[in-house]
């Protein structure tokens, strides 16, 4: 970026004074133009000389941005090189300084979709007001685009110690503290991790993570005679075993808490299986058959969730596995709910 706006300066400064952005830097020709676009923006920042203008306390900052950032506020394009001096759209500059930034000496804007960067080189005092903005930008203007991450985290530890987690968390909004508690528990080898499971949707949408094995059971049988098991037929039904989560979260009107639908299915081990007898009328005998015993645990819930929150939903007994029975273990289910930022940055000092 400063590689591109250093040299536009000398001699072109001179032979295309009349034609000027609005950073007061000479408009390029098409062909120079595009190929200055085809470097990156740190290489831009990196072959850069400092000026000897720009105060000491200036630091650059490269900001990862959406597509529809140019879409906030009608943001011109610089990188589609349309630079019409007639267009009513803004431009970065102007959509910051709007907000109160000031631009001083040394100081330089640069953004483009083709890039999906923005690079600002400002004081330190200045780019704490640029995050503040992209901050709000994020919560407002790009919220329908935001990503909202949902984990569910599983974990084994004495039933007492369980149950004393989930009483001490049902007065508070979030059971950070609690986590904490399990994480120490594991460091001193009393509890352990079980499974996690993690899905990402954009407000409004839908999505399901599964870590599963399809298993197929009969739910129906018939006989066309009931003295004669071979003539068995059946109707039959797929179910996953194993973690399933389905999500819908939708972001609050505040912009930092997530309204969350959800559905959470966990297998605490793989189906067993059992001998039934069954009565079959104007049979002379009942007839065996067999049928699944699963060891799941489901919720299907909905809350409101904070954003960076941490949750307690679930606290059960495992099954299907014998040493469950021979030793007094709970699981306790913790869910997070993040939400990811659309623009993020790195900064160079």
């Amino acid at each position: 970026m400063l590689a591109l706006l250093s040299s536009c300066g000398g001699e072109q400064r001179e032979s295309a004074a009349a034609q000027v952005d609005e950073f007061g830097f000479p408009l390029l020709q098409l062909e120079q133009a595009a190929s200055e676009l085809s470097v990156s923006l740190p290489q831009r920042m990196a072959e850069t000389p400092a000026g000897d203008e720009d105060p000491d306390d200036l630091i650059t900052n490269v900001y990862a941005i959406p597509s529809t950032f140019f879409d906030y506020g009608r943001l011109r394009d610089l990188d589609s090189l349309s630079l019409d001096p007639f267009s009513d759209k803004k431009t970065a500059k102007q959509l910051f300084e709007s907000y109160g930034v000031v631009f001083g000496p040394g100081t330089k804007i640069f953004t483009g979709s083709a890039t999906k960067e923005l690079v600002i080189r400002q004081t330190r005092d200045q780019m704490n007001a640029v995050e503040a903005i992209l901050e709000e930008i994020n919560v407002k203007a790009l919220g329908a685009s935001r990503t909202i991450n949902v984990r569910i985290e599983i974990f084994e530890l004495p039933a007492v110690k369980a149950l004393k987690l989930q009483d001490e968390a049902n007065s508070k909004a979030d059971h950070k503290e609690e986590w904490k508690a399990v994480m120490e528990l594991m460091n001193k080898g009393n509890a352990r991790f079980v499974t996690s499971a993690t899905a990402g949707a954009q407000a409004g949408k839908r999505a399901r993570f599964s870590d599963a094995q399809e298993v197929v059971y009969a739910v129906e049988f018939d006989w066309e005679d009931p003295n004669k098991q071979r003539d068995i037929s059946g109707l039959f039904e797929t179910r996953d075993v194993g973690t399933v989560l389905e999500i819908k979260p939708v972001i609050g009107d505040d912009g930092k808490s997530v309204e969350l639908a959800y559905t959470f299915e966990y297998h605490s081990a793989l189906p067993g299986e059992k001998r039934l007898m069954i009565a079959i009328p104007h049979a002379t005998e009942p007839v065996e058959v067999s049928a699944p015993v699963f060891h799941a645990k489901k919720i299907s819930s909905e809350l409101t969730v904070a954003d960076g929150a941490i949750r307690i939903i679930a606290c059960w007994r495992p099954t299907g596995d014998p040493e469950f029975k021979s030793r007094d273990l709970m699981h306790i289910v913790f869910l997070k709910v993040d939400l990811q930022p659309v623009v993020s940055g790195k900064r160079f000092p």
